[in-house]
């Protein structure tokens, strides 16, 4: 016997902060709406080749609309249609790395946001959005230190330069 999931999509924004801080409303349409941002965010970082400035700016905006939104419409806390702050979190994770990896980072990022370790936890709640973005963008950017640490211990010049510092 299947269970039914007990999914209740949320209404549609209706501001332009909105529209933005749920992707064009697939937040408030699909139980998973964080994994299809997340894919999402994956499949532009591969085809759009988007500087960091850009990005960056683009980061700072879309917290002035997660901020707004919030404000203005109010959504539910729990089964919140914000969706923008895990596809901005999911570039972070993908920053500096080849696709492969990106796509860990993307893994990574994702467990961390599952699990939310110390300053997450306690920055998740606060400043009406503002708090989810910044935690997001600092699972992301974890991640992609942690991914580019292992890449460069394992497939890099890390082991030889490790073993020279402290092995001889």
């Amino acid at each position: 016997m299947l269970e039914t999931s007990s999914f209740t999509p949320a209404p549609l924004p209706r501001t332009w902060q909105g529209w933005l801080a749920t992707l064009g409303g697939l937040g408030c349409r699909f139980a998973s709406a964080g994994l299809w941002a997340e894919l999402l965010a994956f499949l532009v970082f591969q085809l759009l080749p988007v500087s960091p400035e850009l990005f960056l700016a683009f980061w700072i905006f879309g917290s002035y609309a997660v901020w707004g939104y919030v404000h203005k419409e109010a959504p539910p806390e729990e089964g919140s249609p914000v969706v923008l702050d895990l596809f901005c979190g999911a570039w972070f994770a993908m920053w500096g790395n080849p696709p492969g990896a990106a796509l860990a980072g993307i893994l990574l990022f994702r467990v961390l946001t599952l699990i939310r370790p110390f300053p997450l936890f306690l920055l998740y709640p606060r400043w009406k959005g503002l708090g989810r973005m910044a935690a997001s963008a600092l699972a992301g950017i974890a991640a992609a230190g942690i991914i580019r640490g292992l890449l460069w211990l394992f497939l890099e010049e890390g082991m030889a330069t490790l073993y020279q510092l402290f092995g001889g």
